[in-house]
């Protein structure tokens, strides 16, 4: 039996910016500006994503081959279904729908405070990591992000 497949399609819109991860980190110069915005912030929305099983921007989710009785929606929160291309696939084992957080239903700030804190905390020990304090500010986030995993508490 082929295995269950899920993919995140679509390009991501970060839902953190550059200026705003430097007004939290108080760093009013460019030096690190690259180091923030290629590295930092893209690493922090996906662990905060998949911490809390949550698209922070509006993607599109593939669902391939799903064994289940019923459809499943892992990645959260839901908007609607999408149509795929291929019509022949059976719409219960094969389907796609969207998800993400958008204008009428915005990011959490928990969620955008939990990114800020990984950011924070990836750019004060990028060379030294004490891992005492960085394991507890990460877990800090954790404990914002799981709260929005709804299969958890299934």
């Amino acid at each position: 039996m082929p295995q269950l497949r899920i993919t995140r399609l679509g390009t991501v819109t970060e839902p953190i910016t550059l200026q705003e991860a430097k007004i939290w980190m108080q760093i009013d110069y460019s030096d690190f500006d690259s180091l923030i915005a290629d590295f930092l912030i893209p690493s922090a929305i996906e662990a905060s994503e998949s911490a809390s099983g949550q698209c922070y921007t509006v993607r599109t989710i593939q669902i391939q081959n799903n064994s289940k009785d019923e459809r499943i929606f892992p990645w959260g929160p839901y908007i609607e279904d999408v149509v795929w291309a291929d019509e022949s696939l059976d719409t219960t084992t094969d389907y796609q729908y969207s998800a993400g957080f958008n204008v009428a239903n915005p990011l959490p700030i928990r969620l955008k405070t939990a990114m800020l804190k990984r950011i924070a905390t990836g750019f004060a020990y990028r060379q030294n990591s004490m891992e005492e304090a960085v394991n507890a500010t990460m877990n800090m986030s954790l404990v914002d992000e799981l709260k929005f995993r709804e299969d958890y508490f299934v």
